[in-house]
This record gives C-alpha cells, structure tokens and sequence, in this order.
C-alpha cells in the first residue's frame, strides 16, 4: 500500500484527497496546505488524516512514499521531494520550462523514483 501526502488544498487537492482516501491501494497521511482553515475543512471528513502548514513536516517522514503537488508550485517542491526521496504524481503540467522538466526527471532518475504527470482522467479505466 503506497502512503501519500497531498501538497495543496486548493482547487484540486480535495479531488486528490478523497481518491486517496477510497482507494484500497493508498493510504492519504498526510495533507498540506498554507492555508490553516482550508486544511481543516477539506480534511473534516477525514479525521486520521495528518494535517499541516510545513510541507518539512511531510519531507521528513520516512513512512510517506509518495506526494502529490498543486500547479502553481510543481518544479521546487517536485524537486524538494524527489531530493527527500519521495516519489511524485504532478497533475499537468510538469514544470513551465522544458529545464525545469529535464531536472525533474533526471533527479527522479538518480534516485530510483517515479515522477508521474497526470491528467484529468488520464488513469480513469474507462479512458
């Protein structure tokens, strides 16, 4: 079972959340969000959910593989991530430059991760 951290509670992150909550292959643990009120109403119907405003918190946690990112914000804490060791589902898109991108991936690379970019739908069975 892979255990996640959301990174962003904003427009998509409460989508992300409860698809890691229902699925039975993930464990959601952590949520992370600047923004103290909006975590703790996204994260009330999930009450074992960790919630925090210091994405360190989330880094430091040897028990998280996986974290998940917001738009705004994918190239600096893609990177911070994959360098804490932790692998990353990114929705599109990956980065906002072709360099960016490149680093990502060859970080990910490095360091034996997966650095996965998503799109609405993309991993729907149906699609």
């Amino acid at each position: 079972m892979a255990r996640i951290g959301v990174i962003g509670c904003g427009y998509w992150g409460p989508n992300l959340i409860r698809n890691f909550v229902t699925c039975p292959e993930t464990q959601l643990v952590w949520a992370c969000d600047l923004d103290e009120e909006r975590l703790e109403k996204v994260l009330r119907p999930y009450p074992s959910v960790r919630q925090t405003t210091d994405l360190e918190e989330v880094l430091k946690d040897n028990g998280v593989d996986a974290i998940a990112t917001p738009v705004h914000s994918h190239f600096p804490i893609a990177k911070a991530c994959l360098e804490s060791g932790k692998h990353v589902l990114i929705e599109k898109p990956l980065a906002s430059s072709i360099d960016q991108g490149e680093e990502l991936v060859n970080l990910a690379e490095k360091n034996n991760l997966r650095l996965m970019c998503d799109h609405t739908f993309c991993y729907t069975g149906a699609v």
